[in-house]
Protein backbone atom coordinates (compact mmCIF):
# COMPACT_ATOMS: atom_id res chain seq x y z
CA UNK A 1 0.00 0.00 0.00
CA UNK A 2 1.11 3.67 -0.73
CA UNK A 3 3.37 5.07 2.19
CA UNK A 4 1.30 7.90 3.79
CA UNK A 5 0.02 9.56 7.38
CA UNK A 6 -2.48 10.82 8.54
CA UNK A 7 -3.59 14.36 8.54
CA UNK A 8 -2.95 16.24 11.78
CA UNK A 9 -5.57 18.51 11.00
CA UNK A 10 -9.10 18.26 9.22
CA UNK A 11 -9.86 21.96 8.56
CA UNK A 12 -10.68 22.04 4.57
CA UNK A 13 -11.46 25.09 2.14
CA UNK A 14 -14.43 22.98 0.94
CA UNK A 15 -15.73 21.05 4.06
CA UNK A 16 -19.24 21.11 5.24
CA UNK A 17 -18.04 20.34 8.81
CA UNK A 18 -18.30 16.60 8.74
CA UNK A 19 -15.12 14.69 10.20
CA UNK A 20 -17.00 11.39 9.35
CA UNK A 21 -15.00 9.21 6.49
CA UNK A 22 -16.50 7.99 3.41
CA UNK A 23 -17.94 4.58 4.69
CA UNK A 24 -19.03 1.33 3.19
CA UNK A 25 -22.64 1.72 4.15
CA UNK A 26 -23.64 5.70 4.29
CA UNK A 27 -27.56 6.29 5.14
CA UNK A 28 -27.88 10.03 4.43
CA UNK A 29 -30.70 10.22 1.74
CA UNK A 30 -29.52 13.56 -0.47
CA UNK A 31 -31.02 14.79 -3.58
CA UNK A 32 -29.16 15.26 -6.78
CA UNK A 33 -27.97 18.75 -7.98
CA UNK A 34 -26.24 19.53 -11.07
CA UNK A 35 -23.55 22.19 -10.29
CA UNK A 36 -19.97 21.16 -10.05
CA UNK A 37 -17.42 22.53 -7.11
CA UNK A 38 -14.07 21.93 -8.05
CA UNK A 39 -10.94 20.77 -6.68
CA UNK A 40 -7.49 20.95 -7.59
CA UNK A 41 -7.71 19.93 -11.09
CA UNK A 42 -4.16 18.06 -12.14
CA UNK A 43 -6.13 16.89 -15.73
CA UNK A 44 -5.39 20.57 -16.93
CA UNK A 45 -2.05 20.94 -16.15
CA UNK A 46 0.52 21.43 -18.65
CA UNK A 47 3.98 21.57 -17.52
CA UNK A 48 6.74 22.79 -19.49
CA UNK A 49 9.89 25.10 -19.12
CA UNK A 50 7.65 27.90 -21.53
CA UNK A 51 6.86 30.97 -19.73
CA UNK A 52 4.21 33.16 -20.21
CA UNK A 53 1.99 35.94 -17.98
CA UNK A 54 0.69 35.01 -14.55
CA UNK A 55 -2.99 35.42 -13.89
CA UNK A 56 -4.15 39.30 -13.09
CA UNK A 57 -4.97 39.78 -10.43
CA UNK A 58 -4.17 36.93 -8.11
CA UNK A 59 -1.86 36.81 -5.22
CA UNK A 60 0.42 34.07 -6.61
CA UNK A 61 1.15 36.56 -9.27
CA UNK A 62 5.41 36.54 -9.15
CA UNK A 63 7.53 38.52 -7.41
CA UNK A 64 9.98 37.95 -10.35
CA UNK A 65 9.85 35.30 -12.79
CA UNK A 66 12.71 32.88 -11.69
CA UNK A 67 13.14 30.67 -9.09
CA UNK A 68 13.32 30.93 -4.85
CA UNK A 69 14.76 29.36 -2.39
CA UNK A 70 14.89 28.41 1.71
CA UNK A 71 17.73 29.03 2.68
CA UNK A 72 18.09 31.94 0.76
CA UNK A 73 21.91 30.20 -0.34
CA UNK A 74 22.46 27.08 -2.33
CA UNK A 75 25.94 25.41 -2.32
CA UNK A 76 27.49 22.24 -4.50
CA UNK A 77 28.84 21.38 -0.74
CA UNK A 78 28.43 22.37 3.06
CA UNK A 79 24.91 23.96 1.68
CA UNK A 80 23.09 25.78 4.97
CA UNK A 81 19.91 23.50 4.54
CA UNK A 82 21.84 20.86 6.49
CA UNK A 83 24.87 22.83 8.22
CA UNK A 84 23.41 24.15 10.97
CA UNK A 85 25.29 25.67 14.03
CA UNK A 86 25.54 23.84 16.86
CA UNK A 87 23.61 25.34 19.16
CA UNK A 88 20.86 25.22 16.72
CA UNK A 89 20.91 21.64 16.46
CA UNK A 90 20.66 21.29 20.08
CA UNK A 91 17.45 22.91 20.13
CA UNK A 92 15.77 21.05 17.99
CA UNK A 93 15.37 17.49 20.42
CA UNK A 94 11.70 16.42 18.91
CA UNK A 95 9.80 16.06 15.68
CA UNK A 96 7.68 18.72 16.27
CA UNK A 97 11.07 20.64 16.21
CA UNK A 98 11.64 19.98 13.18
CA UNK A 99 8.36 19.82 12.10
CA UNK A 100 8.59 23.50 12.93
CA UNK A 101 11.32 24.26 12.01
CA UNK A 102 10.81 23.61 8.46
CA UNK A 103 7.28 24.84 8.12
CA UNK A 104 8.98 28.54 8.68
CA UNK A 105 11.74 27.67 5.94
CA UNK A 106 8.68 26.67 3.96
CA UNK A 107 6.63 30.25 5.02
CA UNK A 108 9.61 32.09 4.00
CA UNK A 109 9.56 30.61 0.18
CA UNK A 110 6.26 30.87 -0.03
CA UNK A 111 6.39 34.67 0.90
CA UNK A 112 9.22 35.14 -1.27
CA UNK A 113 7.37 34.08 -4.32
CA UNK A 114 3.83 35.07 -3.88
CA UNK A 115 3.50 37.50 -0.45
CA UNK A 116 0.99 34.78 1.25
CA UNK A 117 1.42 32.57 4.46
CA UNK A 118 0.02 30.66 6.42
CA UNK A 119 -2.97 28.99 4.44
CA UNK A 120 -4.52 26.29 6.34
CA UNK A 121 -5.22 23.89 3.04
CA UNK A 122 -1.55 24.80 2.03
CA UNK A 123 0.27 24.36 5.67
CA UNK A 124 -1.71 21.09 6.43
CA UNK A 125 0.12 19.26 2.89
CA UNK A 126 2.66 20.20 3.45
CA UNK A 127 2.75 18.97 7.41
CA UNK A 128 1.93 15.72 5.76
CA UNK A 129 5.17 15.65 3.47
CA UNK A 130 7.03 16.73 5.98
CA UNK A 131 6.06 13.98 8.32
CA UNK A 132 6.42 11.58 5.15
CA UNK A 133 10.12 12.03 4.60
CA UNK A 134 10.64 12.02 8.16
CA UNK A 135 9.36 8.48 8.11
CA UNK A 136 11.89 8.02 5.13
CA UNK A 137 14.88 8.89 7.29
CA UNK A 138 15.23 12.61 6.08
CA UNK A 139 14.93 15.72 8.60
CA UNK A 140 16.26 19.22 6.91
CA UNK A 141 15.59 20.48 3.26
CA UNK A 142 16.13 23.25 1.06
CA UNK A 143 12.64 24.59 -0.35
CA UNK A 144 13.57 25.72 -3.63
CA UNK A 145 9.79 27.05 -5.55
CA UNK A 146 8.94 29.15 -8.69
CA UNK A 147 5.38 30.31 -10.12
CA UNK A 148 3.69 28.57 -13.54
CA UNK A 149 3.00 30.22 -16.01
CA UNK A 150 -0.68 30.64 -17.45
CA UNK A 151 0.08 28.12 -19.81
CA UNK A 152 0.64 25.69 -17.34
CA UNK A 153 -1.84 26.46 -14.10
CA UNK A 154 -4.97 26.16 -16.66
CA UNK A 155 -7.69 27.99 -17.54
CA UNK A 156 -8.53 30.65 -14.43
CA UNK A 157 -5.55 29.70 -12.16
CA UNK A 158 -2.17 30.33 -10.91
CA UNK A 159 0.36 28.10 -9.41
CA UNK A 160 3.47 27.17 -7.68
CA UNK A 161 5.74 24.22 -7.73
CA UNK A 162 7.75 23.99 -4.34
CA UNK A 163 10.00 21.10 -4.30
CA UNK A 164 11.70 19.66 -0.69
CA UNK A 165 15.69 18.72 -1.80
CA UNK A 166 18.31 17.40 0.19
CA UNK A 167 22.28 17.37 -0.90
CA UNK A 168 22.81 14.78 -2.86
CA UNK A 169 27.12 15.03 -4.17
CA UNK A 170 26.50 12.88 -7.64
CA UNK A 171 24.23 15.64 -8.88
CA UNK A 172 26.56 17.95 -10.92
CA UNK A 173 24.03 20.61 -11.96
CA UNK A 174 22.98 21.69 -8.12
CA UNK A 175 24.56 19.68 -5.89
CA UNK A 176 20.90 18.39 -4.38
CA UNK A 177 18.33 15.90 -5.49
CA UNK A 178 14.30 15.80 -5.28
CA UNK A 179 12.74 14.27 -1.97
CA UNK A 180 9.08 15.91 -2.87
CA UNK A 181 7.29 18.15 -5.01
CA UNK A 182 4.04 20.23 -3.27
CA UNK A 183 1.66 21.72 -6.22
CA UNK A 184 -0.49 24.94 -4.98
CA UNK A 185 -3.43 26.43 -7.24
CA UNK A 186 -5.35 29.48 -6.72
CA UNK A 187 -8.44 30.42 -8.12
CA UNK A 188 -10.40 33.37 -7.75
CA UNK A 189 -14.42 32.65 -6.44
CA UNK A 190 -17.04 34.58 -5.44
CA UNK A 191 -16.30 38.69 -4.74
CA UNK A 192 -12.92 38.23 -5.17
CA UNK A 193 -12.10 35.38 -2.61
CA UNK A 194 -9.45 33.25 -3.50
CA UNK A 195 -9.91 29.55 -2.90
CA UNK A 196 -6.27 27.22 -2.68
CA UNK A 197 -5.56 23.41 -3.33
CA UNK A 198 -2.93 21.61 -2.96
CA UNK A 199 -1.47 18.50 -4.01
CA UNK A 200 1.93 16.51 -3.26
CA UNK A 201 3.93 13.55 -4.20
CA UNK A 202 6.97 11.82 -3.49
CA UNK A 203 9.94 10.90 -5.70
CA UNK A 204 10.08 7.28 -5.46
CA UNK A 205 6.87 7.18 -7.36
CA UNK A 206 6.37 10.63 -9.00
CA UNK A 207 2.96 9.78 -11.03
CA UNK A 208 1.63 8.96 -7.45
CA UNK A 209 -0.26 12.33 -6.04
CA UNK A 210 -1.30 12.90 -2.55
CA UNK A 211 -4.50 14.83 -1.97
CA UNK A 212 -6.01 15.91 1.91
CA UNK A 213 -10.02 15.80 0.94
CA UNK A 214 -11.79 15.52 4.42
CA UNK A 215 -15.11 15.84 2.29
CA UNK A 216 -18.74 14.50 3.64
CA UNK A 217 -19.97 12.22 1.54
CA UNK A 218 -23.73 10.64 1.55
CA UNK A 219 -25.43 8.22 -0.56
CA UNK A 220 -29.48 7.79 -1.61
CA UNK A 221 -30.59 4.55 0.52
CA UNK A 222 -33.30 4.33 -2.03
CA UNK A 223 -31.00 3.92 -4.74
CA UNK A 224 -29.11 -0.16 -5.16
CA UNK A 225 -25.83 -0.79 -4.93
CA UNK A 226 -24.22 -3.28 -7.65
CA UNK A 227 -21.79 -6.27 -6.80
CA UNK A 228 -19.20 -7.98 -9.17
CA UNK A 229 -17.71 -10.82 -7.97
CA UNK A 230 -14.24 -11.64 -9.73
CA UNK A 231 -15.15 -15.11 -11.48
CA UNK A 232 -13.32 -18.29 -10.05
CA UNK A 233 -10.54 -19.51 -12.21
CA UNK A 234 -12.26 -22.53 -12.85
CA UNK A 235 -14.74 -21.02 -14.52
CA UNK A 236 -11.91 -20.21 -17.32
CA UNK A 237 -13.22 -16.22 -18.57
CA UNK A 238 -10.67 -14.15 -20.43
CA UNK A 239 -9.14 -10.96 -18.83
CA UNK A 240 -10.80 -8.85 -21.34
CA UNK A 241 -14.25 -10.66 -20.58
CA UNK A 242 -13.94 -10.09 -16.74
CA UNK A 243 -13.26 -6.39 -17.45
CA UNK A 244 -16.09 -5.78 -19.98
CA UNK A 245 -18.69 -7.36 -17.71
CA UNK A 246 -17.02 -4.67 -14.37
CA UNK A 247 -17.30 -2.08 -16.77
CA UNK A 248 -20.99 -3.06 -17.57
CA UNK A 249 -21.81 -2.86 -13.82
CA UNK A 250 -20.29 0.40 -13.56
CA UNK A 251 -22.04 1.87 -16.26
CA UNK A 252 -25.58 0.45 -14.35
CA UNK A 253 -24.81 2.47 -11.34
CA UNK A 254 -25.33 5.70 -13.47
CA UNK A 255 -27.36 5.55 -16.57
CA UNK A 256 -25.86 7.71 -19.46
CA UNK A 257 -22.20 7.72 -18.45
CA UNK A 258 -19.66 7.57 -21.22
CA UNK A 259 -16.26 6.59 -20.62
CA UNK A 260 -13.47 4.21 -21.61
CA UNK A 261 -11.70 1.50 -20.21
CA UNK A 262 -8.46 3.54 -20.70
CA UNK A 263 -10.34 6.06 -17.77
CA UNK A 264 -10.81 3.32 -14.80
CA UNK A 265 -8.90 0.10 -15.19
CA UNK A 266 -5.39 1.44 -14.92
CA UNK A 267 -6.37 3.59 -11.77
CA UNK A 268 -8.16 -0.27 -10.64
CA UNK A 269 -5.29 -2.58 -11.71
CA UNK A 270 -2.84 -0.15 -9.84
CA UNK A 271 -4.89 -0.38 -6.88
CA UNK A 272 -5.31 -4.21 -6.56
CA UNK A 273 -1.51 -4.26 -6.75
CA UNK A 274 -0.96 -2.47 -3.94
CA UNK A 275 -3.31 -4.61 -1.87
CA UNK A 276 -1.90 -7.17 -2.81
CA UNK A 277 2.04 -6.40 -1.98
CA UNK A 278 0.00 -5.59 1.35
CA UNK A 279 -1.17 -8.66 1.55
CA UNK A 280 -4.77 -8.26 0.92
CA UNK A 281 -6.65 -10.10 -2.36
CA UNK A 282 -9.38 -7.96 -4.10
CA UNK A 283 -12.17 -10.85 -4.59
CA UNK A 284 -15.45 -8.37 -5.45
CA UNK A 285 -16.09 -4.72 -6.38
CA UNK A 286 -19.25 -2.82 -4.42
CA UNK A 287 -20.35 0.21 -6.37
CA UNK A 288 -22.91 2.90 -5.74
CA UNK A 289 -23.54 6.71 -6.50
CA UNK A 290 -22.79 8.85 -3.83
CA UNK A 291 -22.49 12.29 -3.46
CA UNK A 292 -19.93 15.04 -2.23
CA UNK A 293 -21.23 17.86 -0.12
CA UNK A 294 -19.81 21.32 -0.96
CA UNK A 295 -19.19 24.23 1.54
CA UNK A 296 -22.42 25.67 -0.62
CA UNK A 297 -24.38 22.77 0.12
CA UNK A 298 -24.49 21.29 -3.48
CA UNK A 299 -24.24 17.91 -4.03
CA UNK A 300 -21.16 16.66 -6.80
CA UNK A 301 -21.97 13.36 -7.96
CA UNK A 302 -19.08 10.40 -7.68
CA UNK A 303 -19.28 6.96 -8.37
CA UNK A 304 -17.65 5.14 -5.15
CA UNK A 305 -16.19 1.68 -6.31
CA UNK A 306 -15.33 -0.41 -2.93
CA UNK A 307 -12.60 -3.25 -3.28
CA UNK A 308 -13.51 -6.27 -0.86
CA UNK A 309 -10.60 -8.03 0.18
CA UNK A 310 -10.46 -10.93 2.15
CA UNK A 311 -8.44 -10.41 5.82
CA UNK A 312 -4.64 -10.59 5.24
CA UNK A 313 -4.68 -13.47 7.35
CA UNK A 314 -7.14 -15.57 5.40
CA UNK A 315 -4.24 -15.57 2.37
CA UNK A 316 -1.93 -17.41 4.32
CA UNK A 317 -4.19 -20.45 5.80
CA UNK A 318 -5.58 -22.68 2.92
CA UNK A 319 -7.91 -24.01 5.70
CA UNK A 320 -9.82 -21.46 5.80
CA UNK A 321 -13.04 -21.58 3.63
CA UNK A 322 -13.98 -19.17 0.89
CA UNK A 323 -17.41 -19.27 2.08
CA UNK A 324 -16.07 -18.06 5.58
CA UNK A 325 -14.03 -16.01 4.47
CA UNK A 326 -16.68 -13.72 2.95
CA UNK A 327 -18.00 -13.77 5.78
CA UNK A 328 -15.34 -11.88 7.35
CA UNK A 329 -15.05 -9.47 3.90
CA UNK A 330 -13.43 -6.22 4.48
CA UNK A 331 -13.28 -3.00 2.00
CA UNK A 332 -9.78 -2.48 0.94
CA UNK A 333 -10.36 0.73 -1.08
CA UNK A 334 -12.17 2.76 -2.03
CA UNK A 335 -11.96 4.37 -5.87
CA UNK A 336 -14.01 7.57 -6.35
CA UNK A 337 -15.00 8.18 -10.11
CA UNK A 338 -16.17 12.31 -9.88
CA UNK A 339 -18.35 12.57 -12.20
CA UNK A 340 -19.22 16.27 -14.88
CA UNK A 341 -21.37 16.16 -17.63
CA UNK A 342 -21.89 12.26 -17.25
CA UNK A 343 -18.52 11.83 -17.93
CA UNK A 344 -15.73 11.22 -15.68
CA UNK A 345 -13.82 14.25 -14.31
CA UNK A 346 -11.07 12.68 -11.76
CA UNK A 347 -10.63 9.69 -10.14
CA UNK A 348 -9.19 9.11 -6.43
CA UNK A 349 -8.36 6.43 -4.58
CA UNK A 350 -8.37 6.14 -0.12
CA UNK A 351 -7.09 3.10 1.49
CA UNK A 352 -8.46 1.80 4.20
CA UNK A 353 -7.47 3.80 7.60
CA UNK A 354 -6.04 6.71 5.40
CA UNK A 355 -8.47 9.29 5.36
CA UNK A 356 -8.87 12.11 4.58
CA UNK A 357 -5.87 11.02 1.99
CA UNK A 358 -6.48 10.32 -1.31
CA UNK A 359 -4.05 9.09 -4.19
CA UNK A 360 -4.54 10.49 -7.56
CA UNK A 361 -2.48 8.32 -10.02
CA UNK A 362 -1.63 10.46 -13.04
CA UNK A 363 1.83 9.48 -15.66
CA UNK A 364 1.86 12.57 -17.57
CA UNK A 365 3.02 15.37 -15.41
CA UNK A 366 6.42 15.26 -15.27
CA UNK A 367 9.21 15.57 -12.91
CA UNK A 368 10.18 19.48 -12.24
CA UNK A 369 12.78 21.09 -14.99
CA UNK A 370 15.54 22.78 -12.51
CA UNK A 371 16.77 24.85 -15.46
CA UNK A 372 17.88 28.11 -14.24
CA UNK A 373 18.43 26.85 -10.40
CA UNK A 374 22.40 26.20 -10.88
CA UNK A 375 22.30 30.25 -11.61
CA UNK A 376 21.31 30.38 -7.56
CA UNK A 377 24.86 28.46 -6.53
CA UNK A 378 27.31 30.10 -4.39
CA UNK A 379 31.01 28.82 -4.98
Amino acid sequence: MPSSVTSSTSSSNDDSGSDAPLSPGSVSTVSSAGSYDPSIDLSKLNISPSSSSPVPNSSITPIRDQWRISPHRLRLSSCPCTSLKAKKFQTMVTAEDYLKFNMDRFDKLLTRLCKISNIPPITQNVGLVLRGLRERGYELFHFVGRTLTQEESGNGRSGMSICLMVPDPNDTLVGHKILAEILIQSRIIGKGKEQYETASRFYEDYTDWILIQPYEYLSDTRIRKFEYVIPDKTENKSRETIINDLLSKIRHVYSGLTFHAGEIIPVITRTTKELMEDGRRVYAFEMELVYRKSSTDRYIKMIRIGLKVFPSQMNKSNSVSSSKAKKEEDIGAIILLELRDDKIKNTLVMYKDDWPVFHSYRDVIPPPDLSGLERLIEH
